[in-house]
Order: C-alpha cells, then structure tokens, then sequence
C-alpha cells in the first residue's frame, strides 16, 4: 500500500473545511488496475474489470464539538451510515496544488470518552472512498 502522509494537507467535507487538523495520510492500493478480460490466463495478481483497490484517507484532529460541518458532519455519517464527498489536498488548497476528490464513507471515528481533565482531545477519522477518487488540480 503506498502511503503519503502530511501535516500540510487541507481536508473539506464538501465544501467545508476540517478543521483542527494534525496529520493526514492518503493510501492507494499496492498495484495499479490491470484491465482485462481474460482472467483466466496465468498472469499472476490480475485485477478484474470491475474491482478496485481501497483508497483511504485517515486524518488526526484536535477535536471540537463546535466544527459542526466538519467534525460532527463525520460523525453523523459514521452513525447514519452514508457517504461524504471528501476533499483532499495534500499542499494545501491553493490554486495549481493537488486535489484528490470523491465520495467516501466514515469507518473510524474518535472516542471521545476518557480524555484527560487537562489534556487536548485528538483522535483519528478513517475514510474510505467508494470508488477510485479523482486526483486534480486546484482550480
């Protein structure tokens, strides 16, 4: 699995960005998609016309119950069950950076319980893109 991993990146849910973030790291499967219809030729490790990898973004935030569309937006699609148009952009959202975009569905979500009196309340979102995601450039 490739991994990149940054404490650069912006991260919007939608059009709002996450806020509070510490690090994100983006994963792609080990092998790129190798179309083909004969699946049944010895070619080791073949995927399939219609089967992907798992593409996910997993991202560590202070957290803060008032970053209510970004924060408690992962948490209500975590509970509910359905899927976020996660925004990535590994410099930063500015113009000519890299965009990497789709919908993604909430797999992990912080516990909140059992922080310290004292201490800053962080914890990992876990997203998993449905489908392949679609890497651009910041418009």
């Amino acid at each position: 699995m490739a991994r990149r991993k940054t404490n650069l990146a912006d991260v919007y849910i939608g059009s709002n960005p996450l806020q509070h973030i510490v690090e994100v790291t983006y994963s792609t499967p080990d092998r790129e998609e190798i179309m083909s219809e004969a699946l049944h030729d010895d070619v080791a490790e073949v995927i399939g016309v219609s089967s992907r990898g798992v593409y996910t973004l997993e991202v560590n935030v202070e957290l803060d119950s008032a970053d209510t569309n970004g924060q408690q937006a992962l948490m209500t699609a975590f509970e509910n069950k359905t899927t976020v148009t996660a925004n990535f952009y590994p410099e930063g959202k500015t113009t000519g950076n890299d965009e990497i975009s789709g919908d993604a569905y909430v797999t992990q979500v912080p516990n909140i319980g059992g922080q310290g009196k004292n201490s800053v309340a962080s914890g990992m979102f876990r997203l998993v893109y449905s489908l392949k995601p679609t890497e651009g450039t910041v418009a």
